[in-house]
């Protein structure tokens, strides 16, 4: 029997290991806290967006802005990379020229696009940028415990900020 340690910052690889290497329940997530850093067993790998994320899209910024990735792969595979939502998703996943200027209502409008849905964000004229950073702040200040929007998020506010 050979043990390993798989360290991977990329969900779907770390879902891919899990579905066909390693059992769920040798499955572990690492957390910083102000004791250090500790492992946890590994929570959302079975589908946390639509368990989660997606049902609390519209009153969760962090797991709205969390899902933004997830949307953004539906839209590839479905669409293609041509397609106009694809480019505003991207905007919020990596700094581009028109990423401060998307909004709330902006990204409503692609989810509903997605998703056949009618959700509405609150004060939706609001920037999505601006909602990433302030939940990044929230993320740096959480307390200890696993929480993989909060790994999402600042991913993506690095991304933006950097």
């Amino acid at each position: 029997m050979a043990t390993s340690i798989i360290l991977t910052h990329n969900f779907d690889f770390f879902r891919t290991v899990n579905s066909r290497f390693v059992n769920y329940d040798y499955c572990y997530m690492a957390s910083k806290s102000s004791a250090g850093l500790s492992l946890q067993k590994a929570a959302g790998i079975k589908n946390i967006f639509v368990n989660d994320w997606k049902l609390n899209f519209h009153s969760d910024a962090k797991k709205r802005i969390a899902s933004i990735p997830f949307i953004r792969n539906l839209v590839e595979f479905t669409k293609g990379e041509t397609d106009a939502d694809y480019g505003t998703l991207t905007s919020l996943l990596h700094w581009k020229t028109d990423s401060a200027t998307i909004t709330r209502n902006a990204l409503a409008e692609v989810y509903n696009r997605v998703f056949h849905s009618t959700i509405t964000l609150p004060n939706g004229s609001g920037s999505v940028l601006s909602d990433v950073f302030t939940a990044a702040k929230e993320c740096l200040d959480a307390t200890e415990g696993m929480n993989f929007e909060n790994k999402v998020v600042l991913s993506i506010a690095h991304a933006n900020c950097c």
